[in-house]
C-alpha cells in the first residue's frame, strides 16, 4: 500500500513540517526570565473600582452616550461639582509652573519645557470640554455653570486655543447674560395710554439685570471677532449692532477713570515723552465707556492709525472695565496678588490685534526709510525723545509689563531689528562709530 504524497512530506524535518508544528522538541520556546520580571514591574492602567471614584477615568458624555461604565456621571450635579474641584487642582499646578503675568523673555523657553507647557494646557482644556457636555447636557445655568464657561473661555484665549473660544461662546451667548422673563400683562388703556401701547416700565422690568462679569465677556465676545476676521471688521459691527439691549446698555455705560484696582497715574516709558504721545494717551486712558473703546480700536486698526493705537491699547486704557469683577484667588503659589483672568484674556486678543497691525506697519517703515539710528534725536523731537523710542510707539513695541518698565525703548527695538535680521529684513551696520545703526530691507 503506497503512502499519499501528502503525509510523505509530514513525516520529514522540512519547512513544511516546521510551520505547524513549531520549533524542534515541540512547543513554542519559554520566555526568558528578564523578559517576565519585566512585564511584572510595568506600570499597570487604573482601573474602575466600586465605591471609589476617579476623576481621571469619567469619560465625557459625547464619546460615552451612557453605554460606558459611570458614562453620564457627568449629568450629576455632585458629580459635576467635584469634578470642578478636580480640575482646579490642575490649574493651580500649572499656574505654580507657569505664573500668569510672568515676564516674556526674547528667545521663548527650551523646547522641552514648551512642549510640556502646551501639553499640560491641552490637557486642562480638554477637562474642561468635558464638564462643560455635562452641563450642556443637563441644560444646568446657574452660578456654578457661568463660572465653569467663563473659566473655559478665558483658558482657551490664554492657551492660544481659537476653536474653543469660538464653542464656548456660542454657549455663553446670550443664554447666561441674558434671561428674558415672561411678558407683563398689558396694562389696562387709561387717559394717559391708549389700547396698543404698553408703558415702557413693563418692558423694562422683562430683562433682570446682567451677572457683574457679563462686561468683560462682552468685550471678550466683541475682540475675539475682531482677532479672528482681521482685518475685515464685518463681522465685529454685525454682532456689535445684534447685542442684546441689556448688553449694550452695559456697553455704552460710563466707567469712572480710577476705582480699585486701577492706577491713578499713567506711567510713563520715556522720562521726557512728545507732548503729542501724552496727550493721546491720556484720551485714550479717559475714553467713558466701553464701547468708545472699542469703538477706537477698530478705528485704529481700520485707519491704520499706529501712533494712536498704542496710546489705546495700554492696559490702564481697558483695566478699569474689571476692577468692580471678582479677582483669581490662589491661582499661583509665586504671584504676589490674585489675577483677574478675564482682563488677562483681554489683554491677550489686545496684544493678538497688535501683533497682526505690526506686520503691515514695519513694510510702511521699510519702505519709506533706508536706514534708522536708533540713538539719534529726530528732528522736532522733545530733549531725550530718541529714534529707538519713535520706532517703539510706531509699531507698538512693549516696554512695560503691568504698568512697570521692564526694558528700555532701545532694547525693545533692538531685540525688534535683531528678530527681522534672522528674516532678512533688516541688517545691522558694522564698524566703529556705528552702534545703534541699522540698514532696512525694502519690502
Amino acid at each position: 500500500m503506497s503512502t499519499p504524497p501528502s503525509l510523505a512530506r509530514g513525516r520529514g524535518g522540512g519547512r513544511g513540517a516546521r510551520t505547524w508544528r513549531g520549533r524542534r522538541g515541540g512547543g513554542p520556546p519559554a520566555p526568558p526570565k528578564a523578559d517576565a520580571e519585566a512585564r511584572d514591574t510595568l506600570p499597570q492602567h487604573r482601573v474602575y473600582q466600586p465605591g471609589r471614584r476617579h476623576m481621571e477615568l469619567i469619560p465625557s458624555v459625547s464619546r460615552s452616550s451612557g453605554l460606558d461604565k459611570d458614562g453620564d456621571a457627568l449629568r450629576d450635579p455632585k458629580i459635576q461639582e467635584e469634578y470642578r474641584a478636580f480640575i482646579q487642582i490642575k490649574v493651580d499646578n500649572y499656574w505654580a509652573k507657569y505664573p500668569l503675568g510672568a515676564v516674556h523673555i526674547p528667545g521663548g523657553p527650551e523646547p522641552e519645557a514648551a512642549q510640556h507647557k502646551k501639553e499640560m494646557e491641552g490637557n486642562l482644556l480638554i477637562l474642561f470640554r468635558k464638564l462643560r457636555e455635562g452641563l450642556l447636557s443637563t441644560q444646568r445655568r446657574d452660578a456654578f455653570a457661568l463660572e465653569v464657561y467663563e473659566t473655559s473661555l478665558h483658558l482657551s484665549i490664554l492657551f492660544a486655543s481659537p476653536a474653543q473660544t469660538t464653542s464656548t461662546l456660542s454657549h455663553l451667548f446670550p443664554a447666561f447674560y441674558v434671561t428674558d422673563s415672561r411678558p407683563a400683562r398689558q396694562p389696562r388703556p387709561t387717559s394717559s395710554t391708549s389700547p396698543g401701547v404698553s408703558r415702557p416700565e413693563a418692558s423694562s422690568q422683562s430683562s433682570p439685570p446682567p451677572p457683574p462679569t457679563a462686561l468683560g465677556s462682552t468685550l471678550i465676545f466683541l475682540l475675539h471677532h475682531l482677532v479672528s476676521a482681521y482685518p475685515s471688521q464685518r463681522s465685529f459691527h454685525a454682532e456689535l449692532r445684534q447685542l442684546h439691549p441689556t448688553l449694550q446698555h452695559l456697553l455704552r455705560a460710563p466707567v469712572p477713570t480710577s476705582g480699585p484696582g486701577t492706577s491713578s497715574s499713567t506711567p510713563q516709558t520715556e522720562p521726557a515723552s512728545h507732548p503729542a504721545d501724552r496727550a493721546r494717551r491720556s484720551g485714550a486712558a479717559s475714553s467713558p465707556s466701553p464701547h468708545g473703546w472699542l469703538s477706537a480700536l477698530a478705528c485704529c486698526l481700520r485707519r491704520r492709525d499706529y501712533a494712536r493705537m498704542d496710546a489705546t491699547t495700554q492696559r490702564e486704557a481697558f483695566a478699569r472695565f474689571f476692577s468692580g469683577q471678582p479677582r483669581l484667588v490662589g491661582s499661583s503659589a509665586a504671584a504676589t496678588a490674585p489675577l483677574n483672568l478675564a482682563l488677562e484674556a483681554v489683554q491677550v486678543l489686545v496684544d493678538s490685534l497688535i501683533e497682526k497691525a505690526r506686520g503691515p506697519a514695519w513694510n510702511v517703515l521699510r519702505t519709506a526709510y533706508r536706514e534708522v539710528d536708533l540713538r539719534a534725536t529726530p528732528k522736532g523731537a522733545c530733549a531725550g525723545d530718541t529714534t529707538a523710542a519713535w520706532l517703539t510707539r510706531s509699531l507698538v513695541l512693549r516696554t512695560e509689563v503691568h504698568g512697570e518698565c521692564v526694558h528700555p525703548a532701545e532694547d525693545a527695538a533692538t531685540a525688534w531689528l535683531e528678530e527681522r535680521r534672522a528674516q532678512g529684513e533688516a541688517r545691522k551696520k558694522e564698524g566703529e562709530g556705528m552702534e545703534g545703526r541699522w540698514i532696512l530691507v525694502k519690502a
